[in-house]
């Protein structure tokens, strides 16, 4: 029985797994596409760049970390 419950805890966690790391593939994927096909050079001012690029930095420490 005991053998039965770990099988199913790996299983379970597999797809737990799977599913997480699929989620946070769509959504690297969005962001670069984001980030890709801004129009950089319209930006007027260097303040929004600044602001830009911190959040962008910001968004890659919690994907790494």
């Amino acid at each position: 029985m005991l053998t039965m419950s770990v099988i199913i805890f790996f299983i379970i966690s597999i797809f737990t797994n799977s599913y997480v790391e699929q989620l946070l593939t769509d959504q690297s994927i969005k962001a670069g596409l984001t980030t890709s096909t801004i129009n950089w050079h319209c930006l007027l001012y260097k303040k929004p760049i600044i602001k830009t690029s911190m959040a962008h930095f910001n968004m890659l420490q919690k994907f790494i970390t």
